[in-house]
């Protein structure tokens, strides 16, 4: 572990960008790959601090996301207040002038996203983990994070203002890759799920496939938490349980981190097939990997397969 951190301090003549997840870094490294830079030019990495298994509203301050951002050139983060229990305080400890909110390094990917599920009203912690801002996961719909990635184009930029003209062709370019391959599974979608509009209804465990549903057209019934961040009672199982079997919910969709004895029991009383998959891609992982296994499990519970997918 420690070898690797130095290792990775020590690439040469690169400007190394810190993403919380993997998925902001998947969309830098498209962009830089599709930038086609000059010969010589120096080189861009893009790091994320999570691994794709974690909570990311719950994680802690780790050592080596604290050397990781004390040696950056710049961070990029999910934002609408996604890490506000963790990154604050990496970034207070790794002490890095560029990564402040006004350092040259800064990077808020949810500026340019059209934020869902916007609160009314004062927000307190009486009504659970809901974010002031908005809904923050919106990195599992191809749009939104096409539209993050506008940051990072931005960030780029920014940095190395000599190169503007490759970072915007970087981005067009990554923009019309994503969306043509969002479009061919969304078709997909379209076609093995019955008809030119995808009108199934879900329910999902907690408000974080919210934007994926959005993307693809798939209505839902709102989450089985009755307060988010924490556990539903029984009778709120039973109770959405018989609403989603009488509105003839296809599925439930969480992830490995939700209990599994809570979903099992949901789709015992429903009839509604469990689909459990990641809600975030692997650091190695590409991103339509996991945005094609969670259409391939929807297709299986529209046609009535049991089907729940390997992680």
């Amino acid at each position: 572990m420690i070898f690797s951190l130095i290792a990775w301090i020590q690439v040469a003549s690169a400007f190394q960008v810190v993403t919380t997840l993997p998925e902001l870094s998947w969309a830098g490294r498209g962009i830089v790959k599709a930038a086609q830079l000059p010969a010589g030019s120096e080189s861009f990495e893009f790091t994320p601090l999570l691994k794709g298994t974690e909570d990311p509203h719950f994680v802690d301050a780790h050592p080596s996301y604290i050397l990781k951002t004390s040696a950056a050139d710049a961070l990029c983060h999910v934002g609408l207040e996604l890490e506000i229990g963790w990154l604050p305080k990496v970034l207070d400890r790794a002490a890095n002038a560029k990564l402040e909110r006004t350092g040259t390094g800064f990077c808020d990917a949810s500026v340019g996203v059209h934020v869902l599920e916007k609160p009314q009203g004062s927000v307190d912690r009486s009504m659970g983990d809901v974010h002031a801002f908005g809904n923050p996961h919106y990195w599992l719909s191809p749009i939104a994070l096409v539209d993050a990635a506008q940051a990072v184009r931005d960030l780029l930029i920014r940095n190395r203002p000599g190169l503007a003209t490759e970072w915007t062709r970087g981005y067009d370019a990554f923009k019309t890759q994503t969306l043509a391959r969002f479009s061919a599974l969304k078709k997909r979608l379209q076609s093995q799920g019955g008809g030119s509009s995808v009108r199934v209804l879900a329910i999902e465990f907690h408000k974080e496939f919210t934007y994926f549903f959005d993307a693809y057209g798939i209505s839902s019934m709102g989450s089985l938490e009755e307060i988010p961040g924490l556990p539903p009672s029984a009778a709120r199982i039973a109770l959405v349980a018989q609403e989603a079997k009488r509105r003839g919910a296809r599925f439930i969709l969480s992830t490995p981190m939700h209990p599994k004895n809570t979903t099992q029991r949901f789709s015992e009383l429903s009839g509604a097939p469990v689909i459990s998959l990641p809600s975030m891609i692997r650091p190695d992982q590409d991103y339509f990997e996991l945005q094609e296994l969670l259409v391939s499990a929807m297709v299986k519970a529209i046609h009535g397969a049991q089907a729940e997918p390997k992680s």
